[in-house]
């Protein structure tokens, strides 16, 4: 059941995205189109062309906004609407448990969160063709070149901060998510002032879990300010990698069951829909 409500979810958040990713790429595309011209034709530019440029440059930077902020809202709208208002009423109705609407929508989320950044990384990557002077696939050629003649020299220490990058990234991002989940899900609790509750119940979650960094910093020396690692007492540089790296991981692992956990418990046992 937990992949046919992560299809659903894909479906009903893909259209506006994807409608938007689209759109980001084209006026890229356009925009890097243009500003080539009129590069090439530069003592030609007159002050139409100017206007029309700096209107483009407007419309991309509103759009690469609009991405990131409907990804945010969808992140909120999604689950709010869905599970805590009037459209709970349908959802709790399906033969499907609570941790599985939780993680069906936690998982799409931390996708489009990274599709969106992507999407932005890859428009302002076509944009940046305008520093090159032969626009050719010989960069990228040896973009790759080089990187498979670096890979096989990092080593196993190399390797393993790669990937426990990785982890923290996406444990990080989803721990953002469940925070989100978890205040609506402690305000929805509530009969009035819904929203100003769950407001109050996120700043609340995050002094509690600051208060938690600063006791691992004190206890252990590996700071972690929201994925940073600084190692404060550490004698050689793999103790500061193995040992920040797993401390930092944990830590994120440890927030995403607690806030798992308690969104879980709110809709299981105190959902109130009125």
């Amino acid at each position: 059941m937990l992949k046919k409500l992560t299809k659903y979810e894909f479906k009903a958040t893909g259209r506006t995205l994807g409608i938007l990713y689209l759109a980001l790429i084209i006026l890229s595309c356009v925009c890097r189109l243009i500003f080539g011209l009129n590069s090439f034709n530069a003592p030609d530019v007159n002050f139409a062309t100017g206007i029309s440029s700096l209107i483009l440059i407007f419309l991309y930077g509103m759009l690469i906004c609009a991405v990131l902020v409907v990804t945010f809202l969808m992140i909120i709208q999604r689950f709010w609407k869905n599970l805590l208002q009037n459209e709970g009423y349908l959802m709790n109705m399906l033969p499907v448990r609570s941790w599985q609407h939780i993680a069906s929508k936690l998982l799409v989320s931390v996708v489009w969160t990274f599709a969106s950044v992507i999407v932005v990384f890859l428009s302002i990557l076509i944009l940046s063709t305008l520093a090159m002077k032969e626009i050719s696939m010989d960069f990228f050629r040896e973009f790759w070149t080089d990187l498979m003649e670096v890979l096989p020299h990092i080593g196993f220490d190399g390797a393993y901060l790669i990937i426990m990058s990785i982890v923290i990234l996406l444990l990080m991002t989803a721990s953002e998510i469940l925070q989100l989940y978890a205040a609506m899900s402690v305000g929805q609790t509530q009969n009035r002032y819904k929203i100003l509750c769950s407001f109050a119940a996120y700043i609340v979650l995050s002094i509690i879990f600051q208060l938690i960094v600063s006791l691992l910093t004190w206890s252990t020396g590996t700071f972690i300010p929201d994925g940073v690692l600084m190692t404060l007492f550490s004698t050689s540089v793999n103790t500061a990698i193995y040992a920040g790296t797993t401390i930092i991981a944990v830590y994120y692992l440890a927030k995403c069951a607690i806030l798992f956990f308690i969104t879980n418990y709110c809709l299981k046992n105190k959902l109130n829909l009125e």
